[in-house]
């Protein structure tokens, strides 16, 4: 059926057959956008409608060169940061197979995105576009900007401060559905608890040196006392 409504290049159509059933198997805010075999937007049945995807004509291009195999990658524009993968949809017809629609599926990246991540890790995650602010972040706007800026002037393997938190940190690119880079992932881990642990532990291994040395004059003194006292 929903073959048959995409067949029909009608966007009521393709709305209603196809919209029911991505609502119960997707998430409420995916992405979910359908276009002709020539590359023209058809209609949006996710909960975001990601008008920068379907103004954008590159996307399509690319991964066309790449048929029938489905292609996956990172889409940045206006500042808006995506994780798309698009699909060719092909039905039998008496010269083969015919492509009669092509999928765009995926979710926009922001806080909430970020904040998941960090849910399921404990560590704390920035997206980041070239020359420009983080598309999204775990951190506090003030730690952001103090983290962006130290990441760049950063050697590597060096901790990375927030001016009051170090981090270790791991950067990996993202790349479009071309391979060309449009951002990058930063994962921090944060040692302070750990950090507190080892001071903790330091400050108990001291208290029992101490403790010890003193055990152990008191125990020379009064040995002493007694071989001494008796001459």
């Amino acid at each position: 059926q929903v073959r048959s409504a995409f067949s029909t290049g009608d966007q009521a159509t393709i709305s209603d057959t196809a919209g029911d059933l991505w609502r119960k198997v997707s998430d409420a805010n995916a992405i979910f956008l359908v276009f002709s075999p020539f590359g023209q937007y058809a209609a949006s049945l996710g909960g975001d409608p990601a008008p920068a995807l379907s103004r954008n004509n590159d996307i399509f291009k690319a991964a066309y060169a790449k048929f029938p195999a489905q292609s996956k990658g990172f889409f940045l524009q206006d500042g808006e940061l995506y994780n798309i993968s698009v699909t060719p949809v092909y039905v039998d017809s008496s010269d083969g197979q015919r492509l009669v629609n092509v999928l765009i599926a995926g979710y926009r990246i922001d806080a909430l995105v970020a904040q998941q991540l960090k849910d399921a890790t404990g560590s704390e995650f920035l997206f980041l576009q070239p020359g420009g602010p983080p598309v999204a972040s775990t951190l506090n706007p003030r730690a952001t900007g103090a983290v962006v800026r130290n990441l760049a002037a950063a050697k590597p393997a060096e901790l990375v401060s927030d001016g009051i938190s170090k981090y270790a940190g791991f950067e990996t690119p993202l790349t479009d559905i071309a391979g060309r880079e449009v951002g990058a992932l930063c994962i921090l881990r944060c040692f302070d608890g750990s950090q507190r642990r080892i001071d903790s532990l330091y400050s108990q291994i001291i208290g029992l040196w101490i403790l010890a040395v003193s055990f152990g004059l008191g125990l020379t003194y009064l040995l002493a006392r007694r071989i001494v006292q008796p001459i």
